[in-house]
Order: C-alpha cells, then structure tokens, then sequence
C-alpha cells in the first residue's frame, strides 16, 4: 500500500489494526472511539453507519463487536478514499465504504433492514459566514451537505421496528435532538454525557435511540 501526500499510518491499538489518516483533511477524535464502544449489538448485526469519515468508527465497531456487516456512506471523496484503502491494509471484507451523499443511501439498501444505525455526524449548524472556517472542517464539522434532521429521518427509515441508531452529537443540542428523534419514532433509551476533568460541563453526549421503543432513558456519565 502507498500512502498519499501528507498521509500516516496510526495504529488503533486494538488487534493490530491501523488506520489511513491525513492531518490536513479532518481527522477522528475521542468522540468517534467512545462511540464505537458505546455501540451495543448483538453478534452477527447488519450495521450501517452515516457519514463515515476515515472510517475509524465502523473499524473499531467490527473488532469489538463483531457485527456480520457494516456499509459505510461518506461524502468526502478523500476520507472515502482513505477508509477503502485502511480496509485493504488491514485485509477487512465484511466492511464496505460508499462515496456518496446519504440522502441516496436508499440507492444501495432497502428500507426496514437494518438492526443498527451508527453516525458521528456534523456537530454544528451551518455557519452563516464560512469564510473564516479551515475548509478542511466545513462539511465534517458543519451541516452543509446534511444535518441532524435527516440524519435522524433516514436512520427511522433504515431501521426494523426495535432497531437502535447510536448517535454522537453535542450536549447544547440536547432539546433539539430528542424532539426531532421522537417525531421520527426513534426514541431515546440511554444517555451519556463525557466530560473532561478539568471541564464544568460535559464536552458530548452519546445517545441511544431505539425505534418504536417505549419511554424511558438511563442517564449515565463519563469522564475522559
């Protein structure tokens, strides 16, 4: 495997995996390996994850929760580039990345398959001037190429009935999630909130929504 201009190989540490990352486009973070050990499925799940990126969260999910597939949907021609070739490096075959934009997911798998969802989506709303955001973070970051609505409107859709989306999303955005969840039948059964140490409130939360599901929802906390 040749690596690109600017590229590194990082090693997950986990079952000597590694991962393709370039620091000049935009690069995973805590949030993202929180999230794949907050996943929880049972063995042998068909998994789809929403905005992919490097594709970091779908590998770490398959070595910890050995799902039986997991199809990956990225926009970002370059992080689509460099998750296909990490999974060639370290010699995947249940996990697939698609290079496109997830409003034509439907394109590639049906409606109502799905036991699983997983997205680490854009975190912030689009900025009303861009001119001054580092290009390389605008649609990782920012709702430009999509947003939590359809985010939330297209995991409803790929989900069986009692199937769960696990969602990483800021905590300012708390009332907004949870309202838009529930006109989409996803309801929220757990949630984490992880906080820094050194921080008075927390950086992010983790959510599990499961569709179709009854009220009720465990609060839980974690500190990095």
């Amino acid at each position: 495997m040749v690596l690109k201009k600017n590229e590194v190989l990082e090693d997950l540490e986990r079952d000597n995996l590694f991962i393709i990352q370039n620091h000049d486009k935009y690069c995973f973070a805590i949030d993202s390996v929180l999230l794949s050990d907050f996943v929880d499925i049972r063995k042998g799940t068909k998994v789809v994850e929403l905005c992919s990126g490097c594709g970091v969260i779908s590998i770490l999910t398959n070595a910890k929760k050995n799902p039986e597939s997991i199809i990956g949907f990225e926009l970002d021609f370059d992080l689509w580039d460099m998750s296909c070739r990490s999974l060639k490096y370290n010699n995947i075959q249940n996990i697939k990345f698609i290079n496109d934009n997830i409003s034509n997911v439907f394109k590639y798998v049906g409606c109502e398959k799905f036991d699983c969802i997983i997205s680490n989506p854009p975190y912030y709303k689009k900025p009303k001037n861009s001119l001054n955001i580092n290009k390389k973070n605008l649609i990782a970051k920012y709702e430009i190429e999509t947003n939590l609505e359809k985010i939330l409107e297209i995991s409803s859709k790929l989900l069986k009935d009692k199937g769960s989306l696990f969602l990483s999303f800021p905590c300012e955005r708390l009332q907004e999630v949870l309202k838009l969840a529930y006109e989409y039948k996803l309801i929220s059964k757990q949630v984490n909130f992880v906080y820094s140490k050194n921080k008075k409130s927390p950086n992010f939360m983790l959510i599990k929504f499961v569709k179709g599901a009854k009220l009720g929802v465990k609060i839980s906390f974690q500190q990095i």
